[in-house]
């Protein structure tokens, strides 16, 4: 897996321009940011790139993502000064099996960072049923150990897992928080968008049972 860059100026049309870092089939004509390669880096599995307005311009751009070794899967993370860049950060953010999509911004109201990562079931062991959890730190390099904070409930198929939580703030609100996660009820085969809204960032409310 590698991370590649892509720019719009309004969300709509996209460029992806050549930045010359990693060699990809002979040529460094490409627009790859970060990748695997023999100075260590990890391969950004479901990669989250965030903008952090509290840090130092030399790590003003957070990534994390999955990574694996020998102990089993984690969280990785790297750090940039203009997302394109990028410094691996060799030590696991948090021991975490959480493979996609893990979200952390920071929260300037409250003066932390918010996680949102793959949760599995009580022992955070691979294919349990998914779910989202939830952590805060005021280290971005490390983190406490997440707990749940959206699972499925009476009202969902019984065969339903929750996959990306696509968090954000509202914005312009305090103490409002926003995600649109994708619930996958596996009777059904198919994917919806459902909406959750939260006045803490922990505890979650689905105000809109329709996908």
């Amino acid at each position: 897996a590698v991370l590649c860059l892509a720019e719009s100026a309004d969300g709509i049309h996209w460029e992806k321009p050549s930045v010359e870092i990693f060699t990809f089939q002979g040529s460094k004509n490409n627009n790859i940011v970060y990748a695997e390669d023999d100075e260590g880096h990890l391969p950004p599995h479901g990669a989250h790139v965030a903008i952090d307005p509290s840090a130092p311009e030399q790590e003003r751009y957070k990534m994390l993502h999955c990574a694996r070794d020998k102990e089993g899967m984690f969280v990785a993370g790297a750090v940039s000064p203009d997302g394109i860049h990028w410094a691996a950060i060799r030590e696991p953010i948090v021991r975490w099996a959480s493979d996609v999509q893990t979200v952390a911004v920071w929260d300037e109201q409250h003066k932390h960072y918010k996680g949102y990562f793959r949760g599995w079931g009580d022992d955070n062991v691979p294919y349990g049923r998914r779910r989202v959890d939830h952590a805060v730190t005021d280290d971005w390099r490390r983190w406490p150990r997440p707990t749940p904070c959206l699972i499925t409930d009476a009202n969902d198929h019984p065969g339903t897992d929750i996959y990306t939580n696509a968090f954000t703030p509202w914005p312009g609100a305090q103490d409002a928080y926003l995600m649109f996660p994708v619930f996958y009820p596996h009777a059904s085969d198919a994917m919806e968008t459902h909406l959750a809204v939260s006045t803490d960032g922990r505890i979650w409310q689905r105000p809109l049972r329709e996908r």
